[in-house]
């Protein structure tokens, strides 16, 4: 059986708490919560020698069908819940 594997997304974001340099783009981790379920992520994107800096948010959703996880309808509304949560608190 041959199994092949598709990345779907470079990991831009640092994989601890040193930031990563793009060019003259630091990109730096804020905050980061680990669940069973998804990960989310507070970034901080500053392009350096400037005060321009802003802050994104990277939401990873595990249990999408086509990953090798079983799929599990409660937990979406969960995770839906979370993403409108954090968008209302931001830009209400």
């Amino acid at each position: 059986m041959c199994v092949w594997l598709k990345i779907k997304c470079d990991q831009y974001w640092p994989a601890d708490s040193e930031p990563l340099f793009y060019g003259d783009l630091e990109v730096k981790i804020l905050n980061e919560n680990i669940s069973t379920d998804w990960h989310t992520r507070e970034l901080r994107i500053s392009l350096v020698g400037y005060m321009c800096t802003t802050t994104s948010y990277h939401y990873y959703y595990y249990c999408y069908y086509r990953t090798t996880v079983s799929f599990s309808w409660p937990i979406l509304p969960r995770y839906s819940r979370l993403v409108h949560l954090v968008v209302y608190v931001l830009y209400d």
